[in-house]
């Protein structure tokens, strides 16, 4: 009887789930970033992404926790490893150096938002920005390409903050993504005081912590159960709720 101890040890580690964290839950964290994931559920919703992720994981066998944090918070937590991924984000090579992508989940349409008396030039591009004050979310990748092409910008701290200062004429325009700002202008009571100009679109991801045990065999267990979800008709009826 003095081996059973050892032996359910040798056993327990054979039957962990492959991928699977010490505590056997994804941590997943986001910020408050609707239609995408909501901090605080709409009825039903919880936003499309947070469901077809859950859902993702249900089907690994792994139960996925959510945490809500700002987006800057959040991107460092995943960053040191205190998390298993983030919720939602976009592609980058400096992102690459901490983070593993998984395939694409959602997408967003990256725009300029300007008030609707806006009667200056069209713009798709960074060109044509000069002489304009240009606004951003501290931490997004709307921020970090404005930086790289030299522009200076006003930082908010979050995306309401943000299109208040819109509102208010404190900044020109907002480089910002399309679905997003239509949930909060619809929430801010703001209907019909802007217009945009698309930039591009980009895919999100759930994005894996490289400082996370296992976390290679478990972006190929959640993408495998992924692209199911896609096939099955499963990431259809989620997305159908937010429409």
């Amino acid at each position: 009887m003095k081996w059973w101890p050892f032996i359910l040890v040798l056993l327990s580690n054979f039957i962990t789930p492959i991928g699977a964290e010490a505590s056997d839950v994804a941590r997943i964290t986001a910020c408050d970033y609707p239609p995408y994931e909501f901090e605080h559920p709409d009825g039903d919703k919880r936003g499309f992404d947070v469901e077809v992720v859950e859902e993702a994981f249900r089907r690994v066998g792994l139960p996925a926790v959510f945490e809500f944090y700002p987006w800057a918070r959040a991107l460092q937590m995943t960053k040191d490893g205190e998390v298993t991924a983030l919720l939602s984000c976009v592609d980058t090579l400096e992102r690459r150096s901490f983070l593993i992508m998984s395939e694409p989940i959602s997408a967003s349409t990256r725009i300029f938002l300007v008030r609707k008396e806006y009667d200056g030039p069209s713009f798709t591009s960074y060109e044509n920005l000069g002489g304009l004050n240009i606004g951003a979310v501290k931490g997004y990748v709307s921020s970090g390409d404005l930086t790289r092409h030299g522009i200076q910008h006003d930082l908010s701290v979050t995306d309401a903050a943000a299109l208040k200062k819109l509102a208010k004429g404190r900044i020109d325009v907002l480089n910002t993504t399309l679905e997003r700002s239509q949930y909060l202008i619809d929430r801010l009571d703001m209907k019909g005081r802007f217009k945009w100009f698309v930039q591009f679109k980009k895919d999100y991801h759930l994005c894996f912590s490289k400082n996370r045990p296992g976390v290679k065999e478990l972006i190929v267990r959640f993408n495998t159960v992924l692209k199911s979800i896609k096939e099955d008709g499963t990431y259809g009826r989620i997305h159908n709720k937010y429409r």
